[in-house]
C-alpha cells in the first residue's frame, strides 16, 4: 500500500482555489510518467455529514470524519476535470489523493543549517539534487508547463530512490501551444 495525503480544495473560496486545483490536477497528470513529480494516485469529491472541517493551522485527524466520495482514478482524469464544477458547485468537496512523502525527507531540514545543527550538506550531493530538480523543470518545459512555486519546502529528498521529488503544483501554469521565449 501507498501512504496518502489528501488536498482538498479550500471551499470558503471556491472561486479562487478551484481554477488551482483545476491546474493541479492536469498537470499532475501530464507529469505523471516524469521521475520526481510527486504522485497523483487519483481524484474526486468529498461530501461530508458535517462540513466544518478542522482549521488549518491546527493538526487534526479525519477518524471523525463521515460523508460520500465519488473517486476518479488515473485514466479519468479527464472526466474529473470536466465534472469540477458542477459537483463542487453542488456542495461537494474536490480532493485530490497524492503519495504522501515524509517531512524528515523535505530538503528545508538537510540544508538549513539552523535545523542540521550548523552542518552543510555535501557539495556533490547538492548538485545532484540540483541537477535534478533541473531535469524535473525541463520535462516540465517540453511539456508547456512552467513550475511557478519554487521553495526550498516543495522539495524533497528520498533517499531510498536517490532522488527529489517536487510537491505542489498548483499554480503551475500551463501553456498549451508551447512556451514562448519569455516563459
Amino acid at each position: 500500500t501507498v501512504n496518502t495525503a489528501i488536498k482538498l480544495m479550500r471551499p470558503d473560496r471556491a472561486e479562487y482555489a478551484l481554477p488551482l486545483f483545476r491546474e493541479e490536477a492536469l498537470v499532475l497528470s501530464l507529469m505523471r510518467d516524469v521521475n520526481g513529480v510527486v504522485c497523483l494516485i487519483e481524484c474526486g469529491f468529498l461530501k461530508l455529514e458535517d462540513t466544518d472541517l478542522p482549521p488549518e493551522d491546527q493538526p487534526a485527524s479525519a477518524d471523525q470524519l463521515m460523508g460520500e466520495a465519488r473517486r476518479y482514478g488515473l485514466d479519468s482524469t479527464h472526466n474529473f476535470l470536466s465534472d469540477l464544477e458542477k459537483w463542487s458547485s453542488d456542495g461537494w468537496l474536490p480532493y485530490l489523493a497524492l503519495e504522501k512523502i515524509e517531512r524528515g525527507s523535505n530538503l528545508l531540514l538537510k540544508c538549513d543549517t539552523g535545523y542540521t545543527n550548523g552542518r552543510f550538506l555535501p557539495t556533490l550531493e547538492g548538485l545532484i539534487m540540483a541537477i535534478q530538480i533541473c531535469e524535473i523543470l525541463e520535462a516540465a518545459h517540453q511539456r508547456g508547463i512552467i513550475y511557478r512555486d519554487h521553495k526550498i519546502l516543495h522539495y524533497y529528498w528520498l533517499e531510498d530512490l536517490n532522488g527529489i521529488t517536487m510537491i505542489d503544483w498548483n499554480i503551475a501554469k500551463r501553456y498549451p501551444q508551447g512556451l514562448s521565449d519569455p516563459e
